[in-house]
């Protein structure tokens, strides 16, 4: 069975200014059954059985049912696909809020906490996409604000968290790359999700 990869052509500049070249996410078809994403920590691209879409997730087990917890999104089957392209699967936004909030809650998003001990005052606090980083002290583009949370007293408080509704799972810096931490417990609670999903038989379209 053929499968898919992505891979992003570094034709970006260094400003973000509307006269720069956009990058463009190409498709191209291997002849493994799943494809891992080597400029990501977690990708895997896994090829539909309708032979017109491809299915970006972080598990490499391919998803079974269509709308899973565990796709992120999908693209067409074209080598001349883009990022406009994309499109995103709103149960897993959904399920990826959820979880991250979880995350602060037990302890698990060490990234986040210790963003939060080292902060110097109260106030409210990114949690920022690693795909694209910006320089220290800066604040991230909006399309890679995962959320926001008040910090008091040096703690995250999980009550506060909130969703930032620019962000987007893919852009011309690649799919998201969740903090340290924040990913491993997000990658644990998919397994869970998946696996019901497959054994109550939900998440069709």
């Amino acid at each position: 069975m053929v499968t898919m990869t992505l891979t992003r052509l570094l034709t970006r500049t260094t400003t973000r200014s509307s006269t720069s070249s956009p990058a463009r996410l190409i498709v191209r078809a291997y002849s493994t059954p799943v494809t891992k994403d080597d400029s990501h920590p977690h990708l895997y691209f896994h090829h539909l059985a309708d032979g017109r879409r491809i299915a970006l997730s972080y598990l490499e087990r391919p998803p079974k049912v269509t709308n899973s917890k565990g796709v992120i999104g999908w693209l067409p089957n074209d080598a001349s696909a883009g990022v406009g392209d994309f499109k995103e699967n709103g149960e897993f936004r959904t399920f990826l809020h959820q979880s991250i909030k979880k995350a602060i809650e037990t302890g698990a998003a060490q990234t986040v906490e210790v963003e939060a001990t080292t902060r110097g005052s109260d106030g409210f606090m990114h949690i920022s996409d690693e795909r694209n980083l910006p320089p220290s002290g800066r604040i991230p583009e909006p399309e890679d604000i995962i959320a926001s949370i008040y910090v008091r007293a040096g703690k995250a408080l999980p009550e506060t968290y909130e969703p930032q509704p620019m962000h987007r799972l893919l852009t011309h810096d690649g799919a998201t790359i969740l903090p340290y931490g924040i990913d491993a417990y997000v990658l644990r609670e998919m397994e869970k999700a998946v696996k019901l999903e497959e054994a109550e038989g939900t998440g069709g379209e």
